[in-house]
């Protein structure tokens, strides 16, 4: 050897290589033979950079069959391998069964010129190199840089290794030797600062710089590198690549060849705009952008979760984690760097600096294996925050409603079974105007479980926003436009609380809107009805109630509970029929509403007595009408039903035509004068479509018809304004009819009517269930006495659809007085609101005499002492009306019984 001798040697297995000045040998200890001489490139020549004092040669086999060598500005790969090549006999035509040669040959796979002096190479990847190499600079007498010459702190005493040249980490492409990266080394060099500068010769020589990897770490020959992996490492590899190609080769994997850095290295693609609109982004914010799946840099990528599979947004748990990638070092002889590749964490932390929680959160789900310095939980956090626009103080004025949407349908993809998280963002929604009715179908009514006051704080606050938003409207719309809120957000409301409760109580609800479907339209099948309001809330309620036996949790997040914490654990077979499965108190929640219609009241006075059959109201306002008609579901919910009907009786009285009283008497009125005009009208369709029907109470029916609750009806005391005195209530009756309107009311005491029976009547409050079984129609009469046309309207259903009962006796030729005090109310009030149009009516011919009509058959009493017992007040009638063919319908009645 001449010169310096050998400047490096790299070893693999029975392979060895090093390098002089007039090149790299190779060389095969098994043959003790000399495989390759590779010259020295010709950039690997110190005279060609001047700021360098002296080039060192860097080899190192990534693999037993490929050497890596750097030296100068020239990078080269050399790959090793067999060749079978014919014996000299057999080219001299010896026997056939001479063996042919085997040599090994080295061929160049890889040789590019870089734009530094290499001071070490090491493998990234099967496709990528890492050379650490110097910059040199243009000229050696280029002006030294002095603002290097201080450290953080400002000491004059630390310099930059490498002079005027700049210690860069390149990775190089072996496909193309083009660098798709280049990363500035800043090692520092502390030594006296009149030395540094008096010192003759101290240009920075190659080999003070080193590189060292963990893909670098000289190797066994192959299968004894294999074999000296116990089992676990071997099915580690295995699940890390593909090892059909390597053992039909007999070759191990190298950990660079289990490692992709375009797989593996996480990294965040921006548009070459980026930089621009980021600078202005944070004078500005976009409004909703994020409604599509295409969003726009500033309104960052919120839909995310919603756009993309959950199985594409997370890891596959049967996959195997990835390879480690590999960790570099960079050693100088006053200084060292750690380098290592851009992790998961790394990514996240730049969205997060960029201002874009979603993107951050979307690259911690996609590498959840991998995050280690970010909490999944926190992430999630920030998105919520940054979605919802609540990073800072200000109201939610600016949020719109699309964005609330995405915040809703992304909470059970994100908070998944973290019951922590929920309870947290249920809170928070809860600050947010319309959240929690956003919401509300998709917090977990089965998994996870929440402790039951999270869902009394949403009730109560759901029904708090109602309130409110009735009142206002009312002020400003005025009553008539309650209703219309009504059917909105006061019924989300006790849809939601509905759906809350006891599933007994859901499942009772669905029977009594089936009930009533099947009893008034019994012509029709109950499923043909799709399109009607009763079977919206039967499938609602199904749905509901399938979601409260089968809801299971999803998404991201999981509950990460400590061994001592309880869990509810609830399976589906115990919804079947529970009655006390509710998922909030429903005793508290209706001291909570009561407390609620007390506003400005002494609480320490008041004694909410749950046990009392009539319910105390207080002095609501306008917008109590929700509240009242959620403690009438709870109360159903713990089967008061005689308390549920109390309120919803008080609903009728007090909430339904607050702004015209005597609209539904006028309706009333209307609909017997209506039929009156009619010719040919059927009887058994006498009771004429009204605009006062309220087909969301129509379940009050049926929950009295199914369970024989009539009797409820008959006390006068269903509610009290206090403790202390009487409330100024319409009679039961009264209020049902305002409740539930004309045409099905009508139908229901009709139904429901029975005779009077005067050995067993007893007053109001004496009324029981074992009293009576149906509504006595002189009872019903005496609460219709205080609206005279409600009691004409009644009077002339029995007349037309109870004749039996009422003019018709078979048993019988003396009608009961009570009987007859109604005919004499009836005839009074048919002189008071018959229709005065009938005036204009041709007179009926004495020759129709015997002709069966309406008003004659009510007329024509079958006892004469009944006629002659009313004969002075009709002959009274007589001479007083004023209807001129109600005279005359008189005098050929009485012509007819030939009085």
């Amino acid at each position: 050897m001449d010169g310096k001798g050998i400047e490096a040697v790299a070893w693999r297995g029975g392979m060895i290589a090093w390098a002089d000045e007039s090149g790299v040998r190779i060389f095969d200890i098994e043959t003790m033979s000399r495989i390759a001489h590779v010259d020295r490139p010709t950039g690997a020549r110190s005279n060609l950079y001047p700021t360098v004092s002296s080039l060192q040669p860097c080899l190192l086999f990534e693999r037993s069959d490929s050497l890596l060598i750097g030296w100068g500005d020239c990078l080269m790969s050399m790959q090793i391998r067999d060749s079978t090549s014919p014996s000299k006999q057999s080219k001299e035509g010896g026997s056939a069964g001479t063996k042919d040669a085997k040599r090994k040959i080295v061929t160049c796979g890889m040789a590019w010129e870089l734009d530094c002096v290499a001071c070490g190479v090491m493998p990234v990847d099967a496709r990528h190199v890492a050379v650490l190499g110097l910059v040199p600079s243009l000229s050696e007498d280029d002006d030294y840089d002095d603002s290097r010459d201080t450290d953080n702190d400002g000491n004059r005493n630390c310099f930059i290794a490498g002079d005027n040249n700049t210690l860069e980490l390149q990775i190089i492409n072996r496909g193309d030797g083009k660098s798709i990266s280049n990363d500035r080394i800043p090692l520092l060099e502390k030594l006296n600062c009149s030395t540094l500068r008096t010192s003759t010769g101290c240009k920075p020589h190659v080999a003070d710089f080193s590189l060292l990897s963990s893909f670098g770490i000289q190797r066994m020959e192959d299968l004894a590198e294999w074999d000296a992996l116990d089992d676990g490492e071997k099915e580690t590899i295995r699940n890390e690549v593909d090892m059909s190609e390597f053992m039909s080769k007999q070759s191990f994997p190298d950990a660079h060849l289990r490692w992709s850095m375009e797989k593996d290295v996480c990294t965040i693609q921006l548009s070459p705009n980026d930089t621009d609109v980021l600078q202005t982004e944070a004078s500005e914010d976009d409004d909703d952008q994020s409604s599509s799946s295409n969003c726009s840099v500033l309104s960052d990528d919120y839909v995310f979760a919603l756009s993309e599979p959950l199985q594409d947004i997370l890891p596959d748990p049967t996959v195997p984690s990835r390879s480690q990638p590999p960790t570099m070092v960079i050693l100088y002889k006053h200084d060292a760097c750690l380098v290592q590749t851009r992790d998961a964490d790394d990514a996240v932390s730049y969205a997060r600096s960029l201002g874009k929680p979603a993107l951050a959160l979307k690259v911690a789900l996609a590498h959840r294996r991998d995050v280690r310095r970010h909490g999944i939980d926190l992430l999630v956090d920030e998105y919520f925050l940054a979605l919802l626009r609540l990073q800072s103080s200000s109201s939610d004025a600016g949020l719109s409603f699309s964005r609330l949407q995405i915040a809703a349908q992304s909470l059970p993809i994100l908070l998944g079974g973290d019951a922590r998280m929920w309870q947290r963002w249920i809170f928070i929604f809860a600050r947010v105007s319309g959240g929690l009715f956003t919401i509300r179908d998709k917090i977990p009514v089965r998994d996870p479980w929440l402790s039951p006051f999270v869902f009394e704080m949403a009730l109560e606050k759901m029904l708090n926003e109602t309130c409110s938003k009735v009142v206002k409207q009312i002020q400003t719309e005025g009553t008539s436009s309650k209703w219309d809120i009504g059917d909105t957000m006061a019924d989300l409301l006790l849809e939601t609380l509905r759906a809350w409760g006891p599933t007994s109580s859901l499942r009772r609800r669905i029977q009594m809107h089936r009930y009533f479907i099947q009893s008034h339209h019994l012509a029709l099948n109950w499923r043909s009805l799709s399109g009607s309001q009763t079977m919206s809330f039967i499938q609602q309620a199904e749905k509901d109630l399938q979601r409260r036996i089968s809801q299971t949790a999803f998404g991201v997040l999981r509950d990460v509970q400590s061994p001592n914490s309880e869990s509810k654990q609830v399976s589906p077979r115990q919804h079947i029929s529970s009655s006390d499965d509710s998922l909030f108190n429903v005793e508290n929640m209706i001291v909570r509403l009561t407390k609620k219609l007390f506003v400005g009241v002494d609480e320490s006075s008041m004694n909410y007595d749950l046990t009392s059959s009539s319910v105390l109201l207080g002095s609501f306002d306008q917008g109590a009408a929700t509240t009242v008609e959620a403690l009438a579901e709870l109360e159903l919910m713990r089967d008061r039903y005689d308390r549920a009907i109390g309120y919803y009786l008080a609903i009728g009285s007090r909430f339904i035509g607050e702004s015209s009283p005597s609209s539904v008497e006028t309706c009333a009125v209307e609909a017997v004068n209506k039929f009156h005009r009619s010719e040919g009208a059927s009887i058994s369709n006498t009771v004429p479509r009204d605009g006062t029907v309220q087909p969301k109470y129509e379940h009050v029916l049926s929950l009295i018809e199914l369970y024989q609750l009539h009797h409820f009806l008959l006390r006068r005391n269903y509610f009290f304004i206090d403790q202390r005195a009487e409330s100024d209530a319409c009679p039961p009756i009264v209020s049902l009819i305002k409740l539930v309107g004309l045409e099905l009311a009508g139908r229901f005491l009709m139904d429901s009517c029975s005779p009077p029976d005067d050995a067993s009547r007893l007053s109001a409050e004496n009324a029981s269930e074992e009293a009576y079984s149906g509504l006595p129609l002189d009872l019903v009469s005496d609460q219709l006495k205080s609206t005279p046309r409600l009691l004409y309207w009644y009077l002339f259903l029995l007349f037309v659809q109870k004749p039996e009962l009422y003019v018709k006796f078979a048993t019988t030729a003396v009608p009961p007085v009570v009987i007859t005090e109604l005919h004499r109310t009836q005839f009074s009030l048919f002189l008071d609101y018959a229709d005065n149009e009938a005036e204009t009516v041709t007179a009926p011919s004495f020759l129709d005499v015997d002709e069966e009509t309406l008003f004659m058959s009510f007329l024509k009493v079958r006892s004469a002492s009944i006629l002659r017992f009313n004969l002075h007040f009709f002959t009274t009638l007589l001479f007083v009306g004023n209807n001129f063919v109600f005279r005359l319908h008189f005098l050929m009645a009485a012509y007819a019984l030939r009085v």
